[in-house]
């Protein structure tokens, strides 16, 4: 899993770096010193699960929650017990209370991959298709015509083997509603379907005919997606 840290304590933060390292559960920890970090990170990256302290300064962990449509699956940590159940009113995987123990944060990651992997199951038995809207109509493109995904400015392309259909939307969008077994961004402008990957050689891959990039801080990631 891919996990996020957001907490404005540096020496909580250090704590539950180690306490992911210790699980085994996590292919990449990030640290954020806020929630208004976490806004903007969230705007071109993604993550699996975000261990959000509630109390920090302007923008607290319940702020976020509220401020957002899309609810990533977030673990509370808080020193503050009374906020348990308002927490799970936003549908929190857990809520932790410091100190935070071993036990109790293995029990609640433990959790967050067991929601995750029901998620990907679910995905995986879904319509094997998306409507694109492409100026005024609605077109359907089966996924496995789709060979990658580029973002170019307020627009995405999206391209196939016969012809590029340019959709007015964003890269963070577009991967929500595509099949996470299926499609992997491998760069902040690229997302790909992972059955077309011909071969993959440093920081590119080749796509049917085309060559496409691999981002240096997304690359470990990607490799793991794809077994390797």
């Amino acid at each position: 899993m891919k996990g996020l840290i957001v907490d404005d304590d540096d020496l909580q933060r250090k704590l539950l770096h180690k306490l992911c390292d210790n699980s085994g559960l996590f292919t990449e920890i990030i640290e954020l010193e806020s929630a208004l970090e976490l806004i903007k990170f969230l705007q071109d990256n993604q993550a699996d699960v975000i261990l959000l302290d509630i109390h920090m300064p302007n923008f607290s962990g319940i702020d976020f929650i509220k401020s957002i449509k899309e609810r990533p699956n977030v673990i509370f940590i808080t020193g503050d017990k009374d906020f348990a159940l308002e927490a799970f009113e936003y549908d929190a995987i857990d809520y932790l209370v410091k100190p935070v123990e071993f036990p109790r944060f293995l029990k609640a990651v433990t959790k967050a991959k067991e929601r995750i992997q029901q998620e990907n199951s679910i995905a995986e038995t879904e319509k094997d298709y998306i409507f694109i809207k492409v100026d005024s109509r609605l077109i359907k493109l089966n996924h496995d015509d789709i060979l990658y995904i580029e973002a170019k400015g307020d627009y995405v392309s999206f391209v196939t083997e016969s012809r590029n259909y340019i959709v007015h939307s964003t890269l963070k969008k577009m991967l929500s509603e595509l099949p996470n077994h299926l499609f992997q961004q491998s760069h902040r402008s690229y997302i790909v379907n992972m059955t077309k990957i011909k071969d993959i050689q440093d920081s590119t891959m080749v796509i049917h005919d085309f060559v496409v990039p691999i981002g240096r801080s997304i690359k470990k990631e990607f490799m793991q997606k794809l077994g390797l």
